[in-house]
């Protein structure tokens, strides 16, 4: 049976992917959708996992995936893409997709715009989110930012089939790090898709449809 490996992002958990990963199941697909580690709760219990540790996540998933799958597709959100690069190095997949993933990230500019816009409209629950957000302790940051370094050196390497999507208006990914990955893989058999009306969350955009359609017809040409 094939088998699809979804990977999450920083900060968020497997909810990010499972829509994709619901609609992949109904196409006959077998997937994963590991938790990484010190996600899954509050966000201070971030300070007590590293790099290495979300990347023993993903690794021993993807180990526990290959015995029921001998062709594994893997599909990362986020930096869940990062990792998916780390991943794809170490154990060559038949294709991987990535989602709203981060080479040039957070615009602050658009964030700030973001926040202000929130302080106008009054809205006290989308603060306290945005504030909390915020708290998200620096040592994790920190090996955010080491995964990115160590990963972008990594996409010259992978020499397989590929899929990048982002959005157009996503407010922490800049736009140009789809086309950055896209010409730094070097793979011919490879897809860059941009999507007009869609931000950092593309799971639940209003083009999510057309976007898992177009996945969906990658991962069953080259998975």
């Amino acid at each position: 049976m094939k088998g699809c490996l979804l990977i999450h992002g920083y900060t968020g958990g497997p909810f990010e992917v499972e829509p994709l990963a619901q609609r992949l199941q109904n196409e006959g697909f077998y997937t994963l959708c590991p938790i990484l580690h010190g996600h899954g709760g509050i966000r201070k219990n971030l300070r007590y996992s590293s790099c290495e540790k979300w990347m023993k996540s993903v690794e021993d998933a993807y180990i526990e995936l290959s015995k029921q799958s001998d062709e594994i597709t893997i599909i990362g959100y986020s930096m869940g893409g990062l990792l998916t690069f780390q991943l794809a190095h170490k154990y060559k997949p038949k294709c991987i997709v990535t989602m709203s993933t981060p080479i040039y990230c957070i615009d602050f500019k658009n964030l700030k715009e973001d926040l202000l816009l929130k302080i106008r409209m009054r809205d006290v629950q989308r603060l306290k989110e945005y504030f909390y957000s915020c708290f998200t302790p620096m040592v994790a940051n920190l090996n955010f930012r080491i995964l990115l370094h160590h990963s972008k050196r990594l996409i010259p390497q992978l020499d397989m089939p590929a899929m990048i999507v982002q959005g157009k208006k996503d407010p922490i990914v800049k736009a140009k790090s789809a086309q950055f990955i896209y010409n730094e893989i070097p793979s011919n058999e490879k897809e860059l898709y941009y999507y007009e009306n869609s931000n950092h969350q593309l799971h639940y955009s209003s083009e999510k449809d057309m976007i898992y359609e177009n996945i969906i017809r990658f991962v069953k040409q080259y998975g």
